[in-house]
């Protein structure tokens, strides 16, 4: 994605991406939480994408394929229109 994304000159973190969830849990349930996602249908490919630490200082950041780590931000500005 990240790729396509690049030469289109569109940050993938802000396109509209439909039928996907970004779950918080504690580190303890992590592997309750995976186990139970896999057991439904739409969950068989949830897999464990980041962590929190306090090494983040309040920021939230993104590590890139690359291993670059760079702050998200708000979305600031419009969303691309959905085509459906």
């Amino acid at each position: 994605m990240y790729g396509a994304c690049d030469l289109l000159g569109y940050d993938p973190m802000f396109l509209a991406n439909e039928r996907k969830a970004i779950i918080i849990v504690a580190n303890e349930d992590k592997e309750k939480v995976l186990e139970a996602l896999h057991q439904h249908p739409e969950g068989q490919d949830a897999v464990c994408i980041g962590k929190v630490s306090d090494t983040s200082k309040g920021q939230l950041l993104l590590e890139t394929p690359l291993g670059v780590k760079r702050a998200l931000h708000r979305l600031s500005g419009i969303m691309l229109p959905r085509i459906c």
